[in-house]
């Protein structure tokens, strides 16, 4: 259980990061694919655990996800991805997520997204 001692839901440890909408996120209309949004919670909380969390080379499991779409993102948006955890359960391994999508300060989507690190060497890191 070495890693879920060391995770602290008190002190908001955020983490953020930015990504452009390419041609390939958007449909005939310029609009983003709602897929896209998932996407990109996916890599940044995947980036959370690494360099955050210090776990390496694992996969983690998503076992649940809840996206809200507020606003579209349009062909060359940049967006600022934001990702915090939000509460951890240490019997069923599982980190649950707290995410939101914006452009320049409007949020255009929010995510919760619940991990699970089963089969993950806990005690390595």
């Amino acid at each position: 259980m070495g890693v879920y001692r060391r995770i602290s839901t008190e002190k908001k440890d955020q983490c953020h990061c930015t990504q452009q909408v390419r041609p390939g996120d958007v449909d005939p209309y310029g609009i983003m694919h709602y897929s896209v949004y998932f996407q990109m919670y996916e890599l940044a909380f995947f980036d959370y655990i690494k360099k955050r969390l210090g776990i390496k080379n694992k996969h983690p499991l998503i076992r649940q996800a809840d996206l809200k779409y507020v606003k579209a993102a349009t062909l060359g948006d940049v967006l600022e991805i934001e990702t915090e955890i939000k509460e951890v359960h240490e019997n069923d391994q599982v980190i649950v997520f707290r995410q939101k999508i914006s452009k320049n300060g409007n949020i255009l989507n929010r995510g919760m997204f619940w991990v699970e690190l089963t089969g993950m060497d806990i005690n390595e890191v």
